[in-house]
């Protein structure tokens, strides 16, 4: 099997292509997962709701229909314009962790 990734002496870090493909076939296959799981999720909530069934209890699975609802959301893009002073008095620092973003050509 063929090294994920090479650093080389000048510090260049290149990736086979064997990993490259790797990576792309199983991004594939998770897509493809969650489509699937989807359409399972939607069948299954219209089936509930088709005969009044509000929760499924089996061994190890259970599914339970959540109705829709409306919620209260504060507008912060709004406030901010409106009030640009107070929102600067309430704005508070935070660290978000470092990760790689990859994207790759579906190829």
């Amino acid at each position: 099997m063929n090294e994920l990734l090479v650093v080389k002496d000048n510090g260049v870090i290149e990736i086979s292509e064997q990993a490259i493909e790797e990576y792309r076939k199983n991004q594939y296959i998770l897509t493809v997962a969650k489509m699937q799981q989807d359409i399972f999720k939607e069948e299954l909530q219209e089936a509930m709701e088709k005969y009044g069934v509000k929760k499924i209890e089996m061994s190890g699975f259970s599914a339970t229909v959540v109705p829709e609802s409306t919620y209260k959301r504060f507008n912060s893009r709004k406030f901010k314009k409106e009030n640009p002073e107070l929102h600067k008095q309430y704005q508070t620092e935070a660290k978000r962790k470092g990760y790689v973003r990859i994207e790759v050509d579906e190829g």
